[in-house]
């Protein structure tokens, strides 16, 4: 097993306790953590993360979003609630992915309208 091996079961190990979901930053803000990845050039775990104001995704040492900085008596970021379905998809990057499924299941239901239209006409 080489350093990779363990850093991927490392990354592993921690899904299994670590939450997905929104989470609030000690000095504001709200962001959607949407999932835990190996850094390749480190190997160290990362934290994915979301900015629902800026619309941007970070990436931060999975020991770094979770400690406590100096001289403040709460976590860096606090865990609030769970992330929907949608969030987490658009947060990933799925956004337009989703909005290009919108287009195509609206289409196919004016299509589907015609063709019922059509099966009572008599040629």
């Amino acid at each position: 097993m080489d350093d990779k091996d363990h850093a991927q079961n490392r990354c592993e190990g921690l899904r299994k306790t670590f939450r997905l979901g929104h989470y609030s930053h000690h000095t504001g803000g709200d962001y959607i953590v949407y999932g835990l990845s190996v850094r390749e050039d480190t190997l160290e775990v990362m934290v994915d993360y979301y900015s629902v104001k800026k619309r941007t995704r970070w990436h931060r040492k999975f020991e770094v979003f979770n400690e406590i900085p100096e001289g403040i008596a709460v976590p860096r970021f606090q865990f609030e609630r769970e992330a929907t379905l949608p969030e987490l998809l658009v947060a990933a990057g799925f956004g337009e992915f989703i909005q290009q499924l919108r287009s195509i299941a609206s289409n196919f239901t004016r299509v589907s309208k015609l063709f019922e239209e059509l099966r009572g006409i008599d040629l």
